[in-house]
């Protein structure tokens, strides 16, 4: 055995005193410098990791010491475990051997407190640091079946941990490398990674390329790939990258002369990336079916492919094509044949499509091919894998709006056949996402006021080809108009406001008026005098009904008997069309006048129960859509009460808002107080406060905690007695001040503050 070095010697020093404490493994502090971020002589410093931040220590020297004589590691071992982390040995491949040795000894000892080969080394290390070690000792035949073990390791304790490749390539420090990528070791860590990852999730939208793209354009990349193929430590990766470059050009239907357009935009003096687009030149004249016709023209002979598919599939996107069908029909024979001939190769119809065409022109094209009987089907199919693809992706109706590049169509809409689309999506959406905040009207109203809807659809009523969808909007423009309790005269104001020459909107009021008069129950009474005789609803609550929120009826709790009994009536008289009381109510008269509602009807015996379910639904409610207490403040519309904020009943309401907040969000707690010293300067409020505190009931319930808050409030910024004397403005109060009710509440403050 040789002696160990004069490294080891210092290393021993330095740990003599930690380790004569106890036997424990100790922590090395500090930085050292490594030379890792490449296969060359860059430096930078890497951290010795702190026991307490990442749960590991650097190994004992005492201990390294008996396991050396005692014949259980080797003194190279002891000595690269003693120093850490040294360039040389990170590159050599030798630190990783020791650590292996030296935990699988440890283990061994302390079997009690066995240690994690990959929480350890990348505790020791970080993820970077461990990638580089390991890349580096798989090219030593020595020590490459134990690194491709503790790569393996490395891999599925990141997929265990749920990371995206795009999570690894950032833990690796590869979104810093700049055009040194292929010099980074971990690159090829990654690179396997990204393997699989994709083989464990199918489907997955995560590619090589698509990561390197967020970082690079593809001339950046293909520049790098040359001069990742001169190095033999680099080439590997860079044809990997290559390849798939290449093949994602392909996917894109990049022709040749696209390719050619895009390295071309390089500065004199760069490198030539003639070798990339020689090799793209040539995978695309073997497989690429638009423009190179070897293929097609000898499939045509073979009778697999007619004459018009040839042309279509050769020639591109022709509007006239794409208006009529054929294409469809042409691309799915196309597909077909492809993928018979190139089993290992095969494309999706749906994302070949796209890929060609775009979202908006697929919608097109399988619109049209959906009313000619021959493509009827399988433009169904398409059409379904379409929408299929657009909930996988998350894509929300809005969003596929615009993919269909419908948000530009002005007054056109009806005159583009992807709306029917979208409105086919709307309904999948819809059905899949129960409770969902959106609907046709709600998209279209962001770009046209109900007006323009109006006119569109009485145009789109005279063509055949754009009716349907024009009625489809017109029977949930109608039933919003009336979810919203528009009255026929709201409409006929909306709609009168047309300047001469434009289209008559009549016939859409009409149809309102009938709809509204067959089922509204505020202003028709028809069917509320129907019910009434059949003992349905009484005396009382058709008279509310009919009268709608006359203020008294509000106040005595009568009003929200009437609608209970309402609703409860008309969803069993229309199952498909049910209503929510909540949403009904508050569309009706608005929160603050529901809040009123409630309040007073709490205070009745034969409402309270119901009171109180609606009440917590609007709370719950109000949560859902992350309202804080001041902006349930200004709905209450509290904000305008000013001085007799205390008399409004839904400030009861507000109240236990602020309570369920604070239950909900305990890390952003508030205080009745502290919204209210928003609105109020402390004077007044601390008047007010003491005027309420004179009053019965729930006002003065409350005014006695927001008083207790304030309290609090003054002594934590230590404000003395004097200094909310002269705020209340105390001597004001004249001869009588001893018995008035603010000198009483800065007395007891006084108490307080001693």
């Amino acid at each position: 055995m040789r002696i160990f070095s004069v490294v080891l010697a210092a290393a021993l020093l330095a740990n003599a005193a930690t380790a004569a404490k106890s036997h424990q493994i100790t922590p090395v502090q500090g930085l050292v410098h490594s030379r890792m971020d490449n296969w060359h002589d860059t430096k930078r410093l890497l951290r010795a990791v702190d026991s307490e931040e990442r749960g590991f220590s650097a190994p004992n020297v005492e201990m390294l010491q008996g396991w050396f004589k005692k014949g259980l590691i080797s003194d190279e071992a002891v000595g690269l475990l003693s120093l850490g982390n040294k360039a040389d040995d990170l590159l050599t491949g030798s630190l990783l051997n020791a650590w292996v040795s030296y935990i699988n000894v440890f283990n061994k000892e302390n079997p009690s407190k066995k240690m994690k080969m990959i929480s350890t080394l990348t505790a020791r290390f970080g993820d970077e640091a461990l990638s580089t070690m390991v890349e580096t000792a798989k090219r030593i035949p020595k020590t490459e079946a134990i690194a491709t073990q503790v790569q393996a390791k490395q891999i599925k304790n990141w997929m265990k941990a749920g990371e995206t490749p795009d999570d690894v390539f950032e833990l690796l420090k590869l979104n810093t490398a700049k055009s040194l990528l292929f010099d980074r070791p971990p690159v090829n860590t990654w690179l396997k990674y990204m393997d699989e990852f994709t083989q464990s999730n199918a489907g997955s939208q995560f590619s090589t390329i698509a990561t390197l793209r967020k970082i690079y354009t593809d001339d950046e990349l293909a520049e790098m790939i040359i001069v990742a193929a001169k190095n033999s430590k680099t080439s590997d990766a860079g044809k990997r990258v290559e390849t798939e470059l290449l093949r994602t050009w392909f996917n894109e239907m990049k022709t040749p002369t696209d390719i050619l357009r895009l390295l071309n935009r390089r500065k004199p003096g760069q490198t030539s990336l003639a070798p990339i687009w020689a090799k793209y030149s040539d995978l695309f004249n073997k497989v690429d079916p638009r423009f190179k016709t070897d293929m097609l023209e000898d499939w045509l002979k073979k009778g697999l492919i007619t004459e018009d598919t040839f042309k279509l599939l050769t020639l591109g996107n022709a509007a006239d094509d794409l208006l009529n069908g054929s294409m469809l029909s042409a691309w799915v024979t196309y597909i077909k044949v492809f993928n018979q001939e190139n089993p290992t190769q095969k494309m999706s119809l749906l994302a070949t499509l796209t890929a060609r065409f775009g979202d908006e022109a697929v919608s097109t094209m399988v619109e049209t091919a959906k009313r000619a009987p021959k493509t009827k089907d399988i433009a169904s199919k398409v059409q379904a894998e379409q929408i299929q693809n657009w909930k996988k992706l998350g894509k929300n109706p809005d969003d596929v709006f615009e993919l269909l590049k419908l948000n530009t169509a002005k007054s056109l809409l009806f005159d583009q056949p992807p709306v029917n689309t979208w409105l086919k999506y709307m309904d999948d959406f819809r059905k899949t996402n129960t409770g969902s905040q959106f609907s046709t009207i709600a998209t279209l109203r962001k770009i046209y006021t109900d007006d323009e809807l109006a006119e569109m659809i009485l145009i789109a009523a005279k063509n055949s080809k754009t009716s349907d969808a024009g009625k489809r909007v017109e029977t949930e423009l109608l039933r919003t108009w009336f979810n919203e309790m528009k009255t026929p005269t709201d409409i006929l104001r909306l709609l009168n406001r047309r300047t001469p020459g434009q289209t008559s909107l009549a016939s859409i009021w009409t149809k309102y008026v009938d709809l509204f008069n067959k089922v509204d129950p505020r202003f028709k009474t028809d069917m509320l005098e129907d019910w009434l005789k059949k003992g349905l609803i009484t005396e009382d609550t058709f008279k509310l009904l009919t009268l709608g929120n006359a203020a008294d009826d509000l106040l005595n709790g009568s009003m929200l008997s009437a609608w209970v009994t309402y609703i409860k009536v008309f969803n069993q008289e229309n199952p498909t069309q049910e209503m929510s009381l909540l949403a009904t109510l508050t569309a009706r008269f608005g929160d603050e006048a529901v809040s009123t509602m409630l309040e007073a009807a709490k205070k009745m015996p034969k409402t309270a129960r119901i009171a109180n379910s609606v009440q917590k639904e609007q709370i719950r409610h109000w949560l859902s859509t992350k309202k804080l207490p001041d902006d349930v403040f200004v709905l209450l519309k509290l904000n305008t009460a000013k001085t007799r904020l205390f008399d409004q009943p839904q400030l009861n309401t507000w109240v236990r808002y602020v309570d369920a907040f604070n239950d909900a969000n305990p890390a952003s707690k508030t205080t009745l107080f502290s919204t209210l010293t928003t609105r109020y300067n402390e004077a007044t409020l601390a008047q007010m406060l003491v005027v309420a505190r004179t009053s019965r009931g729930s006002a003065r319930t409350t005014a006695i905690r927001i008083q207790a808050e304030q309290t609090k409030f003054w002594l934590s910024v230590k404000r003395t007695p004097d200094d909310i004397f002269k705020m209340l403005q105390l001597k004001k109060l004249g001869t009588n001040f001893l018995t008035n009710p603010i000198f009483l509440a800065w007395v007891k403050y006084t108490d307080d503050f001693r």
